[in-house]
């Protein structure tokens, strides 16, 4: 009988091959994910006894989990917790923190594991957030059994930004309260990828909009003040108040006109100046910018906006080798970094940088000491210091968002809005523009009295051919236009019952100009927008807007015109 003998190294080679072909042929694990919670569409705070916790507490939801194995025979304790909140109308659009958590009660004392990050809440819209279960932590540093846990509630705390554990929100608060919400906790299995919130969210509960809200077409429609369900003296008198100032420009800009439209439930009920006349918008454009960003997110484009920048575009061979996303601290700038000025980018006027007049600090006239100053905008735009840990106004942050967000979609910013914004709430292309960023780095006085403004907006001005919008600012658009994108802000993201955006939020940082739209104003539904082009006036606050509602839009007299109301409307030079 000859026996064969396999040499050590062709031994070696077989097991391989043997241990391969086994996991080859085993069968694929099967990732699961399960809803743990779904609100459904809730008023915080709510004498729900589901929803509430006890009344030393009147700061949380609360909801009850099913008790089950975590770990089989489907393994969820090492997959992720998928966390998904609507705010449908809030007071007004303060901030807060929204953290959700989990807690074991009544063993020894509350238990809480915490996940590892929070919601910034401002504007209604939807708020997601996506966690290993690996990041949840129990405060005193005990271990969780997830095969046999105790019985777990779903918690979500609201919190004063910034604040500390004794900085939680009372539910009387009324800055904050009441809330209409929707919250729902998805958990998928290890190795798992999430089917995506349209398999939970489109089935319930759609966001309920007033039937009195109207979406406007071509055209706005006018009515007048009571029609519009408003005590016309109070507005009036409101208006009256303000002493509005027209062709108000920036650093030595002079507008010939300007113009302000304020709309109820879509229909003007105020304009002032010239609502159709346009010009640039100066850092109001940062605001379109993040609904680029917004919509990448819900396109799947980008998991989430605190994912790291370098994992989608890296500029290599594009930016000055210093500048590449994955060198220095640069590396660690995530999308929200660069959104909420915390990207360690400290030049925001080419100007103000190389003659040691600004900063980019607020209120500051000093370089921020973190800083590698070299006096050169354009070199010095880039992640000086560890991202997160300072805030900075910064438009050459937002002008590397725009270059990053060029590269992800592959497509000119403006289309992109023109696609999935503009076109579905009645704004055709050709009645807006965005300048490109060379635009402004070219023109050396596009600011006359900033000579060299656009100093910091560095290369690449295009990407695979496609020109860079100017993220930091410059989208030229009508008062009339701005006071639709504020109802979209209104309505959360919806436009006549489709969404169009998970979240979007209005701009408060220009004094001339704005777009703003509320839903719910103290707890009274208003759907008010507002529109302002090179103005300076008054914008209206909550409690002001407040005390005009007497009820809903009735929708009679919807073709006449609003009541005049005589106001001084003196010109401005724009210098």
């Amino acid at each position: 009988m000859h026996i064969f003998k396999l040499k050590p190294k062709w031994f070696s080679v077989l097991l391989v091959f043997i241990v391969l072909l086994s996991l080859f042929c085993q069968s694929p694990v099967t990732a699961e994910e399960k809803l743990l919670i779904d609100t459904g569409i809730v008023t915080v705070p709510s004498e729900s006894v589901s929803l509430l916790t006890n009344g030393k507490a009147r700061h949380h939801i609360l909801l009850d989990i099913e008790h089950f194995n975590w770990t089989a025979p489907v393994n969820y304790a090492e997959g992720t917790v998928h966390t998904y909140i609507e705010i449908i109308s809030k007071p007004n659009n303060k901030l807060i923190q929204y953290i959700p958590m989990f807690q074991e009660p009544g063993y020894n004392g509350d238990h809480w594991w915490k996940t590892a990050g929070a919601w910034q809440i401002t504007h209604p819209g939807v708020y997601t957030l996506t966690l290993p279960m690996e990041k949840m932590r129990l405060y005193d540093k005990e271990t969780l059994t997830w095969d046999n846990p105790p019985p777990l509630r779903a918690l979500s705390i609201f919190k004063y930004p910034g604040g500390g554990s004794a900085d939680n929100i009372a539910f009387e608060d009324s800055n904050y309260f009441p809330m209409k919400v929707r919250e729902l906790w998805v958990v998928i299995s290890k190795g798992g990828e999430f089917s995506g919130w349209d398999t939970y969210v489109k089935k319930t509960h759609p966001r309920q909009i007033p039937i009195w809200v109207n979406f406007p077409d071509k055209e706005w429609q006018t009515i007048m003040h009571q029609a519009a369900g408003l005590d016309p003296e109070k507005f009036k008198a409101w208006v009256k108040s303000q002493k509005p100032e027209f062709g108000i420009g920036y650093g030595g800009q002079k507008p010939q006109s300007g113009g302000v439209v304020i709309t109820r439930a879509g229909y003007i009920i105020h304009t002032l100046g010239d609502p159709d006349f346009k010009y640039q918008s100066e850092s109001l454009g940062k605001m379109f910018t993040r609904m680029v960003l917004q919509l990448a997110v819900d396109k799947g484009l980008i998991k989430t906006e605190r994912d790291l920048v370098k994992d989608y575009w890296t500029g290599a061979g594009q930016l000055e080798p210093h500048k590449v996303m994955t060198e220095g601290f640069n590396a660690k700038v995530r999308f929200s970094h660069l959104v909420y000025m915390k990207a360690g980018f400290p030049v925001t006027n080419g100007y103000f940088w190389e003659t040691r007049d600004g900063t980019g600090i607020i209120g500051s006239k000093k370089i921020p000491w973190w800083a590698m100053y070299t006096a050169n905008p354009d070199y010095d735009n880039y992640a000086h210091t560890e991202p997160g840990t300072v805030k900075c106004y910064s438009s050459g942050g937002y002008w590397r968002l725009s270059q990053a967000l060029t590269a992800i979609w592959d497509k000119d910013l403006k289309q992109v809005l023109d696609e999935h914004i503009m076109s579905k709430i009645g704004i055709p292309p050709q009645r807006w523009n965005w300048l490109y960023g060379q635009e402004v780095r070219k023109n050396h006085d596009f600011y006359p009295k900033m000579p060299n403004y656009g100093g910091y907006i560095d290369r690449p001005y295009k990407i695979n051919g496609i020109g860079v919008r100017g993220g930091p600012g410059w989208v030229v658009m009508s008062a009339k236009d701005l006071a639709r994108v504020g109802l979209l802000v209104a309505t959360g993201g919806l436009w006549k019952n489709e969404r169009l955006i998970s979240k979007i939020g209005g701009n408060a940082g220009v004094s001339s100009n704005l777009v703003q739209g509320w839903g719910a104003v103290r707890g009274k539904e208003g759907y008010f927008s507002f529109g302002k082009v090179a103005t300076r006036f008054g914008d209206p606050k909550p409690n002001q807007m407040v005390s005009w509602i007497v009820g809903p839009v009735t929708g009679d007299d919807k073709k006449s015109r609003p009541e005049p109301v005589e106001v001084m409307v003196p010109m401005r030079d724009g210098g």
